[in-house]
Parts: structure tokens; sequence; C-alpha cells
């Protein structure tokens, strides 16, 4: 992505004052990757304490801001520095968070919902997800997984010409997003804002819509209980594997790109 202007936030606001010091930054998704072990959980939400002026961090996640609060209440995990939302359309900042409005105006370009659903309104085999799931820039639907129906939907959006994206997940999940909206490209959109360079920079996920943040430029982390969607990624320059499941498995990544000393795996 390259740097462009009708993608700039306020330059540097306050609220994001912290990120402007550090040269380290990981970003996790949430479910099945941070979760899913307390032990290992705990562990990596010290050791990011620890380091906490080396290295900022952030979750992007396919949960919306209250379903991500809720998550972080339940497992009790403090505000991190950015919380990027609903599979890549909302970018907040910790730890008041401050919506960032730069990256929404940006996404929204030639973004067509109404017509987006009118064009699938037929496909029986598509069922809305809750109104919870659903965002101005985000529609949500549950699909069976059946290649045919996947690439029905495709066709269907690329006949009629419209500029979104298609991203499915979990066996179930369907998001169709604005062309310019993932994780991925709200990763790079921060990276380019708060000036990160990529070796500095480490994802990590376990599922279908982690594919484009983790075959980015950036470091890419699969904790050991991903989903079989990611086993394409196998081999790809940047991507590590770990055999370390969930929270450990991050650290694991962490101690290989060396954002963490070797010493920490020792108590994993």
């Amino acid at each position: 992505m390259k740097h462009d202007s009708s993608a700039e936030a306020d330059n540097k606001p306050s609220f994001g004052a912290r990120l402007t010091g550090l040269n380290k930054i990981l970003i996790t998704d949430i479910d099945n990757t941070l979760v899913g072990d307390n032990e290992s959980l705990r562990k990596i939400l010290e050791l990011l304490e620890e380091y906490r002026s080396k290295i900022a961090w952030g979750v992007a996640t396919g949960r919306s801001l209250d379903l991500t609060i809720e998550a972080m209440s339940e497992y009790q995990i403090p505000m991190p520095d950015i919380l990027i939302c609903s599979v890549g359309t909302e970018i907040y900042y910790g730890p008041d968070l401050r919506k960032d409005k730069g990256w929404e105006k940006h996404i929204s370009h030639r973004w067509k919902p109404e017509r987006i659903k009118e064009v699938l309104s037929d496909v029986d085999y598509l069922t809305f997800q809750e109104p919870e799931g659903q965002r101005s820039v985000k529609i949500s639907y549950y699909l069976e997984d059946n290649a045919d129906y996947l690439a029905e939907v495709h066709k269907r959006l690329q006949d009629k010409k419209l500029q979104c994206q298609v991203i499915y997940s979990h066996g179930q999940f369907l998001d169709i997003l604005p062309h310019r909206a993932s994780k991925g490209k709200a990763i790079n959109y921060i990276k380019y804002k708060y000036e990160f360079p990529s070796s500095k920079i480490m994802v990590a996920g376990d599922s279908g819509n982690d594919e484009d943040m983790l075959k980015g430029k950036n470091n890419g982390l699969v904790v050991g209980n991903h989903s079989e969607e990611l086993n394409i990624l196998k081999g790809k320059p940047r991507i590590y594997f770990s055999d370390c499941e969930y929270a450990a498995g991050i650290i694991d990544g962490m101690v290989h790109y060396g954002f963490f000393p070797p010493h920490v795996m020792e108590k994993v």
C-alpha cells in the first residue's frame, strides 16, 4: 500500500503518542490466537508489560468493538495500544478508544453496501449474521464450507463490477468489506502513519481472515492450532509456523523474530 494522502488521519495525534516512541509492535488476532490457553495468555501479558518500554501491541479481530471489549473483559486482558476491529474496517487507539476517522473515510471509497445486499439477496445459502455482526462498512453472512457456493458469491459481485472483497474464515463466516479494507491494510496504514519498519512488526493469527495480514511484508506468525485454510502459507517468506499453540505460539514467534530474548521460552 503506497502512502496515500486520502488515507491520512491527523498526523500523529496525542492519543497515539506512545506509538511514536517505540519501534516494535505486535498485532495479534484474539480468538484461538491470543486466547485459548489461559496459562500462556497470562505469560504473554506479563511479558508485554515487562517490555512495554520497547514494544507496542494491538489486536486485529473479526469482532466488533463491543465484542472485542467483552472478550478482553472476560479474559482480563488490559487495553492494548491499538484495536483493529470488524475484520480491519475500524481502528481504535487505547486507552480511551479514540476512533481513527481518517481510516474510516479512506475505506468508504466506492463502497456500495445496499447494492451488494441486493445482488446477493436471492442466494438461498447465505444467511445474515446477527445485527451486532453488521457494520456500516462490513456485511457479514453465514455460509457453509462449499467451494462452489463461495465461487458463486465472488462471481455475482464481479459480474456487477462491485469494488469489494470477500473474506471467508472458520468454515462458516463470510465477510464482505470495502476494497480498501482488511486487517492487513489496516496494519499497513498504521505502519506508514507511525513509521514502523516492516522488520519491526509481527502479526499473529490462526484463520482465513488473518491471511492477508500474514502475507504482508511484516513478520508473520501462525499458531500451532491454526485452521487448515492457512496451510497454503507454508513455505512463504517471513511466515513462521509455530509448533506451540495459542499465546505460547505468539511468544515463540516473538523469540524467533528477536522481539523477546530466547530465555523467555524456558517458562512457556
